[in-house]
């Protein structure tokens, strides 16, 4: 099932890293502890994973691709390079997310109260646009498109298409 690397190279790999068979590790990652990636799955050149993320099979994070830790990345996901997926963030089977693309995971206190940490969820055949944002809180439906540029603010519905700032539904 699972084994531990310890060294790979120019990378910086916690011993307590877990992937499954296939794995392909580029130049310069970190790969903090608890991370855990499946079968199949290329980590380009300077990717980050913050401890507790997992990985699913067939995945590929491009060059400078990062996450906060503590995120779900499912199976047969494509994230494109210079993307930031954040801490509680959800990526479903089938996912494209293109370069520079950011989940935020805490929403800006208000009058007053603390920060609140709420999930981002991508859901299945999701295609996010390039220098796209999701904010906290959002769940992104099944087969939906986001467009280049977007700032997706709220849900999105199942099978749609949204762009702009922030993003809207397209007739």
């Amino acid at each position: 099932m699972f084994e531990t690397i310890r060294n790979i190279g120019t990378s910086l790999i916690d011993p307590s890293f877990q992937h499954g068979e296939n794995v392909k590790i580029g130049n310069f990652c970190i790969i903090e502890k608890d991370c855990i990636v499946g079968d199949n799955v290329t980590l380009m050149d300077y990717v980050k994973l913050m401890p507790g993320t997992r990985i699913g099979n067939n995945v590929q994070l491009d060059d400078y691709a990062n996450t906060s830790g503590y995120c779900e990345i499912g199976n047969n996901v494509r994230i494109k390079r210079c993307t930031m997926i954040g801490r509680a963030c959800r990526v479903e089977d089938n996912v494209q997310i293109m370069s520079h693309v950011t989940t935020i995971r805490m929403n800006r206190p208000q009058d007053g109260d603390d920060a609140e940490e709420k999930w981002v969820t991508i859901k299945e055949g999701v295609i996010i646009g390039s220098h796209s944002c999701i904010l906290a809180g959002v769940t992104i439906g099944k087969g939906a498109i986001i467009g280049a540029g977007a700032v997706v603010t709220k849900d999105v519905p199942p099978n749609t298409i949204v762009a702009g700032i922030p993003a809207k539904r397209l007739e």
